[in-house]
């Protein structure tokens, strides 16, 4: 692996230890996973217990990870040399048209974790952050999908503050939220809420514009969910539109870019999933 980069692939088994590539550092989370917080403790877990490099790369990606980008760890090696002065953070992402589509992940995840957003606004009104997920606006330079960021250590020091205090929160209300399933895909398969919520702090760190971010884009040649979109070019021409006015709207807070985005959603046809 690259110098510049620390990536660890986390793996449950040895079915999924299997899985990994071998560019990436395995990290072991066999003795964690049935506590339902998958990929996240192993995370906070490593940084509550190392220090970090001011100028290392650092990601912590599931063993899922190639199946669903199809990036490896030289194509990270790659991504990382030719950045490495200009950015701190880099997302891999994986969904790109439902981040185009949602005014932020939270929309996006109502639909599919029903109660997610009560339960984020809840904990961020809790540690006091200052953000208000109804007028939050995302866009593929901030938002991802299942922890794929590679970041510099000042990313993941405002990661770990508030996993610390997501962590504390779930444990004060562990008889209601700790065991709070949804539904992932459909009401059949059912998940901890919090494996959720913690997936989307990317969002709430990347919110003030203070960190430099690349986002490699994946929506040329790759599908649409086709559960809930068309999959044909004009529709992948209109999630890409909506994404730069969102993204306008980020960097300038002109109304008219956000007026502009909800027209041109309106024009994609969108069946809501039934779960």
């Amino acid at each position: 692996m690259n110098p510049l980069c620390s990536i660890f692939q986390i793996y449950y088994d040895q079915k999924s230890f299997d899985k990994l590539d071998r560019g990436f550092i395995p990290l072991d989370n066999s003795n964690n996973n049935a506590d339902g917080w998958f990929e996240f403790k192993p995370i906070l877990n490593y940084l509550n217990n190392h220090e970090l490099d001011d100028d290392i790369w650092y990601g912590f990606l599931s063993p899922s990870f190639h199946n669903k980008t199809g990036v490896t760890s030289v194509n990270i090696s790659q991504i990382i040399e030719h950045h490495h002065h200009f950015a701190d953070v880099a997302l891999l992402h994986t969904g790109w048209d439902q981040i185009c589509y949602f005014k932020n992940l939270w929309e996006q995840g109502e639909i599919w974790h029903p109660g997610l957003k009560s339960l984020s606004q809840d904990f961020i009104n809790k540690i006091d952050y200052g953000v208000d997920i109804d007028n939050l606006v995302t866009d593929l330079t901030s938002s991802v999908f299942s922890n794929y960021i590679i970041a510099k250590k000042r990313y993941w020091i405002e990661w770990k503050y508030l996993a610390n205090k997501f962590f504390s929160y779930i444990k004060y209300n562990e008889e209601k939220l700790g065991v709070t399933l949804t539904p992932y895909g459909n009401n059949n398969n059912q998940y901890p809420i919090k494996t959720f919520v913690q997936e989307r702090f990317v969002s709430l760190i990347l919110k003030p514009n203070k960190f430099k971010v690349i986002a490699i884009d994946q929506s040329f040649g790759s599908p649409v969910h086709t559960r809930i979109f068309q999959d044909d070019e004009q529709t992948k021409e209109l999630l890409r539109k909506c994404d730069f006015l969102k993204n306008q709207y980020r960097t300038t807070s002109n109304p008219q870019f956000l007026k502009d985005y909800y027209d041109t959603r309106s024009k994609i046809k969108f069946n809501a999933p039934v779960l």
